[in-house]
């Protein structure tokens, strides 16, 4: 981490690789690889932060998930950025989108899935224990593979958070 005047600023990368083989006779191996990064920057007001990932064969949403097609790795790639502004000691206004996309292997066409999701939010703080949440989401789900159909949703959520 980097220190600046009371800004904080920090980055980080990963990385993946693994291989696995089918146990069945004569069945074959793939190696899966990634790679992410991201930045996280912080004031007494805003903190700002951005990450990013690719890999192949280590599928979406949950490691190796829809990874293959049975034979080769399907290419996932995605990032989050977030925008929190506090209006106070207590209060806080935030916005977030993130993406996950799933792109299919060319003998399945190369279709691409992709989710994605803006969230807003508010955020109080009660003492060092209780905290309430109130956001409104917005998400979208495509699959070019079935036609480019698209898929909505809008949600609303409200909660209680204690901390012990």
């Amino acid at each position: 981490e980097w220190t600046m005047k009371g800004d904080a600023t920090s980055f980080w990368l990963n990385g993946l690789v693994q291989t696995a083989k089918d146990v069945t006779p004569g069945g074959g191996s793939l190696t899966s690889f990634g790679g992410g990064g991201g930045l996280k920057w912080n004031s007494d007001k805003i903190n700002v932060v951005g990450s990013a990932f690719y890999g192949s064969g280590i599928g979406t949403t949950l490691n190796f998930l829809d990874a293959t097609d049975g034979i080769d790795g399907r290419t996932t790639l995605g990032g989050y950025a977030q925008v929190m502004i506090a209006m106070n000691d207590r209060s806080s206004f935030g916005a977030s989108y993130g993406l996950n996309q799933l792109t299919g292997t060319d003998a399945e066409g190369g279709g691409k899935l992709t989710n994605s999701a803006l969230v807003a939010g508010m955020y109080n703080k009660y003492g060092k224990m209780l905290r309430s949440t109130l956001e409104g989401t917005y998400s979208i789900s495509s699959d070019d593979a079935a036609g480019n159909k698209n898929n909505t949703g809008i949600g609303v959520s409200a909660g209680l958070l204690l901390l012990f």
